[in-house]
């Protein structure tokens, strides 16, 4: 949800900021490269997840709850 909001608001803010200026507020970032960053980044923040996930995974409630 954010990288389409941030795309859509990022592209409002520069033509603003471009007509300003009195320059052609072309983007230069095509779509798919966004939609690649944005696929990487979930596939990176989900392997880097993988590891706490299954260390949790194998405690038992019980103890856990029981040491605090």
């Amino acid at each position: 949800m954010g990288v389409p909001a941030g795309t859509v608001i990022g592209r409002v803010v520069w033509q603003a900021f471009a007509g300003y200026l009195g320059v052609l507020p072309a983007p230069v970032v095509a779509a798919q490269d966004i939609g690649g960053v944005a696929l990487g980044a979930v596939l990176v923040a989900t392997v880097l997840g993988m590891a706490p996930a299954l260390v949790i995974s194998r405690s038992r409630p019980a103890n856990v709850l029981r040491a605090s």
